[in-house]
């Protein structure tokens, strides 16, 4: 969300002010027709276009900040992702967890709940929700996330060379915290 904002939201407000002040200098230039648009309509058209991407940029900003999570616990982050994912779909997930009270690292708590977003949702996608299980274990200073579904199962090599982004991001998250992703499955 941040880098979103701060990063493309910064850059598109920055030209849609420089753009703007072209387009307020342009509109008073003697004519110049471009096809059926007039040059004033076509500023016009591309700064509505530009205010529009930084609105909608902005939106997708916000709605992709997490819930307060910093003062939960594991198994509460697990639970909190967990309900908010069955309230956009209807689907039933179970939840096991063992030594879920544990405290970890914010790191380690946005990682949590991404990964849970991001493999519930393929869950949902690609195995119709059925059948959804995570399992959250914390033992001696590790934490293991298992997310399972009774889905019809992939090839995980094709799905690798087809290069899905969001298995990628997922062990990407895991591995830059120091631990392993592991994907198992079969048709």
């Amino acid at each position: 969300s941040a880098d979103l904002h701060d990063g493309p939201g910064q850059d598109m407000g920055l030209a849609l002010m420089q753009f703007e002040s072209i387009g307020d200098t342009c509109m008073v230039c003697p004519g110049g027709r471009h096809g059926p648009f007039s040059t004033s309509e076509e500023f016009l058209a591309i700064r509505m276009a530009l205010q529009s991407a930084l609105t909608d940029l902005r939106a997708i900003s916000a709605g992709l900040q997490l819930p307060e999570i910093d003062k939960l616990s594991l198994s509460e982050i697990a639970a909190r992702a967990i309900r908010d994912y069955e309230r956009k779909t209807g689907s039933a997930v179970t939840l096991t967890t063992v030594n879920g009270q544990t405290d970890a690292s914010l790191s380690v708590k946005i990682t949590l709940y991404r990964l849970l977003q991001e493999s519930l949702v393929n869950g949902f996608r690609h195995a119709n929700g059925w059948g959804q299980h995570v399992e959250i274990k914390a033992e001696e200073g590790r934490l293991m996330i298992n997310v399972s579904d009774r889905g019809a199962g992939f090839n995980p090599a094709e799905v690798i060379l087809e290069g899905h982004l969001g298995l990628a991001g997922m062990r990407e998250r895991v591995e830059i915290l120091g631990g392993s992703f592991d994907l198992q499955s079969a048709p």
